[in-house]
């Protein structure tokens, strides 16, 4: 069925909103850096009031209860639809893996981190094709690299559709 779904996206036209009204943040199914509560925090301190901001916690997540403590972010728990959650998204944040495929296969922007050594060639290779925007691994992300790139994200309409574009070229 998920092999459908994402045929399904991939043919269908992404549709690039000139103001952005959502974003979505999943690092997979577990986060080993922990680096959601890292996005969370960097989003909290930028003033976003009319963007949803959806949070995907995969099975492998530990002590889940500590996100309960986030009030303007909407969680989804082990979802089975992640291709469709990401087309529906304007900007995902998200770890480097495979989802660097999902992204460019429905045609969604993203920003990426890298969780693994192993994923930062992938990351660079889809940030050259214009696929996402990869800031890379542990020690070179901080709130500040989130906040930056994603208000570089927000404020630019262009920069977001050639991303879609390029994603969807790519695959």
């Amino acid at each position: 069925i998920y092999a459908v779904v994402v045929f399904i996206i991939l043919i269908k036209k992404k549709n690039i909103n000139h103001i952005v009204k959502s974003i979505v943040i999943t690092m997979g199914g577990s986060d080993i850096n922990d680096f959601t509560v890292k996005v969370i925090e960097a989003l909290n301190g930028l003033d976003l009031p009319n963007i949803k901001k959806t949070v995907v916690i995969g099975p492998a997540f530990e002590n889940i209860e500590r996100f309960r403590t986030y009030k303007n972010f909407d969680f989804l728990y082990n979802i089975s639809n992640m291709a469709e959650v990401m087309f529906h998204a304007d900007i995902v944040i998200a770890g480097a893996g495979l989802t660097l495929y999902e992204l460019a296969c429905v045609g969604t922007p993203g920003i990426v981190l890298c969780q693994t050594n192993y994923q930062s060639l992938e990351a660079r290779c889809f940030e050259r094709e214009k696929v996402v925007l990869n800031l890379g691994q542990k020690e070179n992300i901080s709130a500040e690299s989130i906040q930056s790139e994603l208000k570089l994200l927000l404020n630019d309409y262009r920069k977001r559709q050639e991303m879609s574009i390029s994603g969807k070229k790519i695959i």
